[in-house]
Formats: structure tokens, sequence, C-alpha cells
């Protein structure tokens, strides 16, 4: 595994005003995490892909790491602009990173790994998915969350059907 950097995470902000030496720390607090989640992930059989966009782990075309004040991807008090999110490069259908998180949800709180978005919501029909990752606690204590109101975008995976016959 080949960790990703905080200039990786900073992605098209690395030059933006905001970027001061404390968030590059905070960003580097995160990446110790997020860094030994994927390789946890990959030793568990998890096979890494890199994203062609971003050229590491980082999922989407810029936005899969830290986000500045002003960036419109995302809600506004959003855990990226705050350097306690990330967003992780997964294959569709597959969803291998996605399904690996929700098996191991407890390995992840380990770490520091807090909450994910729910998989319904980080997918699309085409190709592109990713795992969000945060450090940010939710005040429910749930581990997965639903990040918007919309519809969800996908199915879901097997890891979340419950067996209604129990």
């Amino acid at each position: 595994m080949i960790p990703v950097t905080v200039d990786q995470f900073l992605g098209p902000y690395l030059k933006h005003p905001e970027v001061t030496e404390e968030k590059r720390v905070r960003i580097a607090t995160y990446l110790v995490i997020a860094n030994a989640a994927l390789a946890k992930a990959e030793e568990d059989g998890v096979v890494l892909e890199i994203n062609p966009h971003t050229g590491c782990y980082l999922a989407g075309v810029g936005n899969g790491g830290w986000r500045p004040s002003d960036c419109l991807i995302g809600a506004p008090d959003s855990a990226h602009k705050h350097e306690e999110a990330g967003d992780w490069y997964d294959t569709m259908p597959e969803r291998v990173l996605c399904r690996w998180s929700l098996r191991n949800q407890e390995y992840l709180r380990s770490v520091g790994i807090l909450a994910m978005e729910n998989p319904q919501w980080t997918g699309t029909l085409g190709t592109s998915s990713w795992a969000h990752w945060q450090t940010r606690p939710l005040k429910s204590g749930n581990f997965v969350f639903v990040p918007n109101r919309t519809p969800a975008l996908v199915k879901l995976l097997p890891e979340q059907v419950v067996d209604q016959t129990a």
C-alpha cells in the first residue's frame, strides 16, 4: 500500500489561502488513521485501486480529501472542511472497501474512524463509488449515517441487509 500524503489530500486546494500549518498537521493526523485502516483492509484481502483522477486512493476528481470553506461540494459544515473526513476510492459494482468497512466497524472505531456515510449514498449508477470515513463522531453514536435527504443512489449491500425473519 502506498500511503496517501498531505499534499495528495489537499489535491487542487494545495495552494488555497485557508491552508495553514495547523490544518496540515490535522490532515496528517487524519491520514495516520486512514492510511492504517487502508493497510488493514489490504491485509484482509481488499484490493485497493488507484483512482486515475487523483493518482492515489482518494475518490472523486479533486474533492475527496480536504475542502475549503468556500467549496460548494458537500454540506457547509462537512467533516471534509475540518480535516476530519476523506472519501476513499471504491469500484462498482463490487464495492469491496465499503463492504469491508461495514464488516469491520469495531476495528475502524478502535483506530479512530468513528463514522462512515451509508454506502447507498456513496455510489453512482456508473463506476464511481467511495467509502467516506470520518473521525468526527455522530451525536447519535451510530457508525453509519445518511448524509442528506435525497433518495439512495444505489441498492443495499449484502452487509446492510437485515434478516427480517429473526
